[in-house]
């Protein structure tokens, strides 16, 4: 497993250079393991509108989770999750190269 670290927090950081990567709403697909974004949304929407009570009328609903699990196939068509994880450890550790000489 490739451990970077550009000072600071590991975690921070690690979140971060994933998030350049890929962005939030597939780095969510990928972490929900076999069941992908669909799980993720499942299991997460009552923390999710906890947040969002303040914005009104937001809710994690069918309807939303709908849209966002078609915009991940729209974005990725077939990929696999294992296709996935490859193609964001790519681009992390090519974002680590490139960084290098700053670090």
């Amino acid at each position: 497993m490739v451990r970077p670290f550009i000072g600071g927090n590991f975690c921070q950081n690690w979140g971060a250079i994933c998030a350049a990567a890929m962005g939030p709403t597939t780095l969510f697909h990928l972490g929900a393991g076999a069941g992908g974004l669909q799980a993720f949304c499942e299991h997460f929407a009552d923390t999710f509108h906890g947040w969002w009570d303040e914005l009104g009328h937001a809710k994690l609903d069918e309807d939303t989770i709908k849209i966002l699990v078609d915009g991940i196939a729209d974005a990725h068509g077939d990929a696999s999750q294992a296709d996935l994880s490859a193609a964001r450890d790519a681009l992390i550790l090519a974002m680590q190269q490139a960084t290098k000489p700053l670090r």
